[in-house]
């Protein structure tokens, strides 16, 4: 067996990762108290608010490079709203269980 060793770049794929998955297991409890305050519409609403507001000039740089072809709005307009509007099903679910329990359903699934 030789010893090889790995690039750099794979160990900070494999800590983004890591952090990817403690923001995603820590956003089940935050979501369950904030619905003690906030409807699920306006914390939905007001989190892909910021999420535009952060990547606009990104997307408008990135779209100065690439343009894209007028038959895919259609297909993009599509895809944004099934795939975003999906998320409210989670939020209610949230507001009927405790943030353990969505986190076993989402561990199963």
């Amino acid at each position: 067996m030789t010893n090889k060793k790995l690039p750099s770049a794979f160990y900070v794929g494999f800590a983004g990762l890591i952090i990817a998955n403690l923001i995603w297991a820590a956003a089940g409890p935050i979501i369950k108290l904030t619905l003690n305050y906030i409807p699920p519409f306006t914390f939905l609403f007001i989190r892909f608010l910021l999420v535009c507001i952060i990547l606009l000039p990104i997307v408008y740089i990135q779209l100065q490079k690439y343009r894209i072809n007028k038959s895919d709005y259609f297909k993009i307009f599509i895809l944004g709203i099934f795939s975003q509007s999906s998320i409210i099903l989670v939020f209610w679910g949230l507001r009927y269980t405790t943030a353990i329990d969505s986190a076993f359903i989402s561990l199963i699934g």
